[in-house]
């Protein structure tokens, strides 16, 4: 439904500047009439499309599933009882559907959803699903997915983000947490803004191998706390193809900050 929307609206768009050309000022009922079915049924024909490729990759990541030994969940409640869900990126305000203190939100609010989730098997204790939350922009309100990796920890980590510097400013880091500053790595700073509640615990966490990783693969965002760290790009979801290069990127980024 979010792509038939985008599509609705990029077909109006185009059939508004094109319908002058085609009636010039005296366009006839029948010819409106014809404009809309146009439109209609384009629309249609994208949202069959996307329902097709949404079918395609879960079809792919349920076979990626089945080679590790993982278990595949379609729909995946049962992720709202893990610790993870105290992170930032799982608790983001800006739903109006949301009460406030309340962790269990999934029955409250549909644009919240953990979906095609892989677990077990050659994971371990790892797991890889994506997460889609609603936000308002500009007045309405929209859908934000990521393909998101969790891991768990060998040992309790400071609650800490590290999150790309275009989208720091959006993500919602707890009051308590302070901005963290590298001198000693400038690429990595550059592109990246860290915060923690522990500033002194979270500044060792930042590994020169870490940094490295970082600067040379923008774009990722890093939560971690108590027993876990997850890993994702903001506002991306991993297509079927690029998942395997996902899970090693992902596991060699969690293996740079000692945590697996």
């Amino acid at each position: 439904m979010r792509f038939f929307s985008a599509s609705f609206a990029a077909a109006w768009v185009w059939t508004a500047a094109c319908a002058p050309a085609w009636a010039g000022d005296n366009m006839r009922a029948v010819d409106i009439a014809s404009i809309a079915a146009v439109i209609v049924l384009l629309a249609v024909a994208l949202a069959v499309v996307a329902a097709s490729q949404s079918k395609a990759r879960v079809q792919t990541l349920e076979s990626i599933a089945a080679r590790l030994d993982a278990r595949f969940t379609r729909k995946a409640v049962e992720l709202l009882n893990e610790e993870f869900c105290k992170l930032p990126l799982f608790n983001i305000e800006t739903s109006s559907a949301r009460q406030p203190g309340m962790s269990n939100f999934y029955a409250l609010k549909g644009g919240d959803e953990f979906t095609n989730m892989m677990r077990g098997g050659a994971f371990g204790e790892s797991l890889y699903f994506d997460y889609t939350y609603t936000m308002p922009v500009k007045g309405r309100m929209v859908f934000v997915c990521q393909t998101v990796s969790a891991f768990k920890t060998r040992r309790l980590l400071p609650p800490l983000a590290i999150w790309p510097a275009q989208i720091a400013g959006t993500m919602n880091a707890p009051e308590n947490y302070q901005p963290l500053v590298f001198p000693e790595h400038p690429d990595f700073s550059s592109a990246y803004r860290m915060k923690s509640a522990t500033p002194k615990e979270a500044k060792a966490f930042l590994t020169p191998e870490a940094a490295s990783i970082f600067s040379l693969r923008r774009g990722w965002s890093l939560e971690a706390g108590g027993n876990w760290v997850v890993l994702y790009r903001h506002g991306q979801q991993i297509t079927a193809e690029n998942y395997p290069a996902f899970i090693d990127e992902t596991r060699e980024a969690a293996a740079s900050v000692n945590v697996l």
